[in-house]
């Protein structure tokens, strides 16, 4: 049997995905998992794993109960506490439950720790309403209705609102109660594909504290090359580092990044060795990678290595313009995100607060560090000018002015 043991040294904060993830492969499975974060890749990898570890084999598909936002904490619950027809560990899998609060909103559901928050069900205003509306409807037929009826009644609907409370009560508590004493052999694991969980909320803080809350945030280039070594030698390839990361930097999740390697593997064949002519042949380009390094070069003033940034970008074939407007809109939501950093927000925030996608946004937080509120000022006078000189020049000009641009920067 997997050890149930709490994680002493657990906070508010997550637990990382590497740790839980080599805990779970040694069989060390803990009860309640909250996982949540952007790289699907990481969720994927999570779910594998803990079915890999805790189901039986044959009978596994008996053994996993999986539920969506409508699924409450009852229902999740009983689901891991009921009697199997087949033995072995059961594994409860609730994808986007209501009933986690997530951010400041109450959308998704209220403090699991306040029932009394939770007072006034729909069932109790719905039996409230038919009441007034039956009594309304006896005293137009001219029923009698005694003084004695009308205590009964009174009576019997704060009785009724009463239980439907208690009940709704009981129900936002299902999960803390059942965390106080869970099943030896069973997981329940709460799957969030959008949002933050709320950490100041009792349920996510419980979670939290036994070491369960697990966030796949989205991976930086250095963090995908493990995975990305590993996914290698499935395929039977090998890649020079410099390649793998190029790899690495693609823009966006880890998901695209393994498209593209199977992809590779495909064009190049079983045993392959990787290069640069096979990548340029096969992976897809992308002006908003080409653009970050660039853009990295230019914050720590490598000019040489950002006017051959932009000389590649420029023999590719990509539009002098659509090149302009992509370093435009990066020392943009540069300038913007330095702003965000000075107020304390932190990488997922940014990213909300300017609608940027998390990985874009965390470039452009970094990238801010390297740049002064006056240089950042300059940059966007010299591309004010850079723009009225591309609009009023040839099209063959347009590369000399972007150089100059860069230069200038």
């Amino acid at each position: 049997m997997a050890a149930r043991t709490r994680n002493p040294s657990a906070s508010s904060q997550a637990t990382g995905f590497a740790s839980v993830l080599g805990d779970i492969q040694a069989g060390r499975v803990l009860p309640v998992y909250l996982v949540y974060g952007v790289e699907s890749y990481l969720r994927d990898r999570f779910l594998w794993a803990l079915k890999e570890a805790w189901l039986d084999g044959p009978v596994s598909a008996y053994n996993l109960t999986q539920g969506d936002a409508k699924m409450t904490q009852a229902q999740a619950v009983d689901a891991a506490s009921q009697l199997s027809l087949m033995p072995g560990r059961r594994l409860v899998i609730v994808d986007e439950p209501a009933f986690v609060p997530c951010g400041s909103t109450q959308s998704r559901g209220g403090d699991e720790g306040e029932p009394d928050d939770v007072g006034t069900g729909d069932g109790a205003s719905d039996e409230a309403t038919a009441d007034a509306d039956g009594e309304a409807m006896a005293t137009d037929e001219g029923a009698a209705i005694s003084d004695a009826s009308d205590v009964g009644a009174a009576d019997s609907g704060t009785t009724s609102a009463t239980s439907a409370k208690q009940a709704q009560a009981g129900g936002d508590l299902a999960l803390l109660t059942y965390m106080s004493k869970p099943a030896s052999d069973a997981c329940i694991v709460l799957l969030i594909r959008k949002g933050k969980p709320d950490r100041r909320k009792k349920l996510v803080s419980e979670i939290a504290k036994g070491g369960g809350l697990v966030e796949a945030a989205l991976l930086k280039p250095q963090e995908r090359i493990p995975y990305l070594s590993e996914e290698l030698l499935k395929l039977h390839l090998t890649c020079p580092p410099t390649l793998l990361d190029r790899i690495s930097r693609l823009p966006g999740e880890m998901a695209l990044c393994l498209r593209e390697l199977e992809k590779l593997a495909t064009y190049a064949g079983e045993g392959a060795a990787l290069t640069a002519d096979i990548l340029d042949s096969v992976m897809i380009t992308s002006i908003e990678s080409d653009v970050f390094r660039l853009v990295d070069a230019l914050g720590q003033r490598r000019q040489a290595q950002a006017l051959r940034e932009l000389r590649a970008l420029l023999d590719n074939g990509e539009s002098p313009f659509a090149i302009f407007a992509m370093m435009l809109r990066q020392f943009r939501a540069i300038f913007r995100a330095k702003a965000c950093l000075a107020d304390g927000l932190n990488n997922q925030q940014i990213a909300q607060t300017l609608k940027l996608h998390p990985y874009t946004a965390q470039k452009a937080a970094a990238q801010s560090r390297s740049f002064t509120y006056p240089a950042l000022e300059q940059a966007m006078a010299l591309f004010l000018e850079a723009d009225l000189a591309m609009k009023s020049s040839r099209a063959g000009d347009h590369g000399n002015i972007l150089t100059d641009l860069v230069i200038s920067l």
